[in-house]
């Protein structure tokens, strides 16, 4: 009996330890939510005219669609091309990350900006960017698809760097020189558009229908990054308001 005890409080503090490094490691996620109120032409309709326009988050955004059936503008809002839009508008197809214990998202307050100026839209790109206050950097460790390439380039930022997968434009952003460490590396990385629209669509964001009587969308969106999911779920409704 003393064993099987000795055991399972070996168990449960192992269970325990996982736990914690699991919540050490892993970024936190926020939510962020809003509605959209499909709005018909009747006397009542009209009335709800008041609410049109772009409201904050967890508010309702009304829109005027006439007798449209509600999971016809359900099927637009969650539309592969919409979220395509938003992905280029956004510029979601680039990750800046300081890798660590927890992975720090740069989303927010990113340093530079990153282009890469030689793409398809299929091409995903991998690089390591070690980054001084100063504006001194060095870009190493490049890839391409599949492909790994040996370049080591050294330079200042608001330059355009020539690599063997193509022109690489770097920027400085107004973060640069509110850096907290002088120098930090970052992990740049450019994924195929198609590629976030079903992360977006599988993971990320959850658009249904929560009251088919009121005609009331509800857009949900989960992110590392509270501005991110702000930006991704205000982006949204402005290109479905561009198509109605």
């Amino acid at each position: 009996c003393l064993a099987k005890w000795k055991w399972f409080a070996i168990s449960v503090t192992a269970t325990l330890l996982l736990a914690v490094v699991y919540l050490i490691i892993t970024p936190p996620k926020y939510t962020k939510t809003a509605q959209v109120l499909i709005k018909d032409d009747s006397p009542m309709g009209g009335l709800m005219g008041q609410l049109g326009g772009l409201a904050e988050l967890g508010g309702l955004v009304g829109m005027n669609m006439g007798s449209s059936n509600v999971y016809n503008e359900l099927y637009a809002m969650q539309s592969p091309w919409l979220l395509l839009n938003v992905v280029h508008q956004l510029n979601l197809d680039m990750s800046y990350v300081i890798k660590g214990i927890r992975n720090q998202d740069l989303y927010e307050e990113q340093p530079i900006i990153v282009k890469f100026k030689n793409l398809t839209e299929e091409d995903d790109i991998r690089m390591k960017v070690d980054l001084k206050r100063n504006g001194d950097l060095k870009i190493y460790k490049l890839k391409k698809n599949d492909d790994k390439f040996d370049d080591e380039l050294e330079g200042h930022v608001n330059s355009t760097f020539k690599s063997s997968i193509g022109d690489i434009e770097i920027k400085a952003t107004p973060f640069l020189s509110k850096m907290e460490d002088d120098e930090v590396t970052i992990t740049v990385k450019r994924t195929e558009p198609m590629a976030i629209v079903d992360l977006l669509s599988t993971k990320r964001l959850n658009i249904a229908v929560s009251n088919r009587e009121a005609s009331i969308i509800d857009i949900e969106c989960k992110d590392v990054s509270k501005m991110r999911a702000t930006n991704i779920i205000n982006a949204i409704i402005a290109e479905y308001r561009k198509e109605v």
